[in-house]
């Protein structure tokens, strides 16, 4: 990247994104795990991928959106993931730690309001270092329980801020003029060192 021979290459794809061989290699042979895995095979066969959900929630009517990886006919959404741990301990971690309960709550809602199959929402995981070990975890019934709790939580805190205020979203910084300036490291650095990075 930044080189001329990639620039190069980047024009003669018309706006399509490039990717690095290394980088193609490793999603082939996460693919290949994928379908190597007999649980993670039988779960994509025959399911929608990249669907997009669109509803109002019946207890808030709030406006709800979600992007399925993949919507299987055997059960209801899954999800796709790479960890760098994909051991049933580290990926407990992984997902506690970015609240993925109230991802599968959220997703599950969305099933059941448009009237897709919503039985559970699994969770295809894949090490994302060789040799790609993939693993398949859905959440405990009482884990997706509270993530719809909290969920609901959420969206609650949203439609009452929404009511209150129905033209304004503060962003970040309260929609002021915000100046930023770059860490002492950035400014300190070459120009070559920082395409040396591409």
């Amino acid at each position: 990247r930044g080189t001329k021979a990639w620039d190069a290459e980047a024009l003669a794809a018309g706006g399509r994104e490039l990717v690095k061989r290394d980088e193609w290699d490793a999603a082939i042979a996460m693919c290949d795990s994928v379908r190597r895995h007999p649980v993670a095979r039988a779960l994509l066969e025959g399911a929608a991928t990249e669907r997009t959900l669109i509803w109002a929630d019946p207890e808030t009517g709030v406006r709800c959106k979600a992007r399925l990886d993949a919507l299987s006919p055997l059960g209801g959404p899954i999800d796709i993931k790479t960890a760098a741990d994909a051991s049933p301990h580290g990926w407990r971690k992984s997902a506690e730690r970015l609240m993925y309960h109230i991802q599968a709550a959220h997703y599950l809602a969305g099933c059941r309001a448009l009237g897709l199959p919503a039985e559970c929402m699994p969770f295809i995981v894949i090490e994302s270092a060789p040799p790609f070990i993939v693993e398949v975890y859905p959440l405990s019934a009482r884990t997706v329980s509270e993530g719809e709790r909290q969920r609901q939580e959420l969206l609650l805190r949203w439609q009452k801020y929404a009511s209150a205020h129905p033209s304004e979203r503060p962003g970040y910084t309260g929609n002021q003029f915000t100046e930023i300036e770059f860490s002492e490291f950035t400014l300190s650095r070459s120009f070559a060192e920082t395409t040396e990075e591409y």
